[in-house]
């Protein structure tokens, strides 16, 4: 699955690193980015997505397409 976080979304909340701290950590601006997807499966990526309160998160599946939001 492929991560896109929309940067002007995120506001540094850190949800995503709390289920997945192991794909995602915040940078030195206080915002999500990610690390390595291929750490989590889909559903923690999945969970992940969906505990972000902006809707930063895009997830897309193999063939690209739009699988959250």
């Amino acid at each position: 699955m492929k991560i896109i976080i929309l940067r002007e979304r995120c506001t540094g909340l850190a949800n995503c690193v709390g289920v997945a701290p192991e794909v995602f950590e915040l940078d030195k601006e206080g915002r999500a980015v990610v690390m390595d997807p291929l750490n989590a499966d889909d559903h923690t990526l999945l969970r992940a997505a969906r505990g972000c309160t902006q809707q930063a998160i895009i997830l897309l599946d193999d063939q690209g397409h739009q699988v959250y939001p």
